[in-house]
C-alpha cells in the first residue's frame, strides 16, 4: 500500500510563509545516540539563531528525552511540545527529589517534595517528619531516621 492511499493519513497542503534564501536542510548520520544527543545539543548551543526560533522534530518520545537531557546539560533551556517532558513526568521528579535529599540531607524542600506522591502525607506533614528527623538526629535526617 503506497502512502497516498493509506485511509488514516490526514489531508494537509504545505505553504512556504517566509520569502528569501536559506540554507538546505543537512542529513546528520551518527554512530551512537548519546553522540547524536550531543552534537546536535552542541549544534543548537553555538547556532547564531535565537533558540526559540530552533525546533527539532522527532520520530518518536524516547529521542526527544536524550535531547532534552543533553540541552538542559550544557544549560540550553528548551520547551517541549506536543507531549510531556521526561523531567515533568511524576517518577522522575520524585526520582530527582528523593536524590535532592540523598546529596544534601538537609534540603527539607526535596525532602517534602518526596512525600508529596505518598497519598495522605501533605507539606504539613512532612515538614513535620523532617523538623523531628532533624532534631532527632542532631542537624542529619539520616541519624534521625536511623536513630532508636
Amino acid at each position: 500500500m503506497s502512502l497516498k492511499k493509506n485511509p488514516r493519513l490526514y489531508e494537509k497542503r504545505l505553504e512556504v510563509t517566509r520569502d528569501g534564501a536559506f540554507e538546505a536542510p543537512q542529513l546528520l548520520i551518527y554512530d551512537e545516540l548519546f553522540a547524536q544527543y550531543h552534537s546536535i545539543s552542541s549544534l543548537i548551543k553555538n547556532s547564531r539563531n535565537a533558540h526559540a526560533d530552533i525546533a527539532v522534530i522527532f520520530r518518536n518520545n524516547s529521542s526527544a528525552d536524550g535531547i532534552e537531557a543533553t540541552l538542559r546539560e550544557q544549560g540550553v533551556a528548551c520547551k517541549r511540545k506536543g507531549g510531556i517532558s521526561f523531567f515533568d513526568a511524576a517518577e522522575v521528579k520524585a526520582m530527582l527529589d528523593l536524590v535532592g535529599v540523598v546529596v544534601n540531607p538537609k534540603d527539607m524542600m526535596a525532602f517534602i517534595h518526596t512525600f508529596e506522591y505518598a497519598r495522605g502525607v501533605g507539606s504539613s506533614l512532612s515538614k513535620e517528619l523532617f523538623d523531628g528527623l532533624f532534631k532527632l538526629g542532631e542537624g542529619n535526617i539520616y541519624n534521625g531516621f536511623f536513630s532508636s
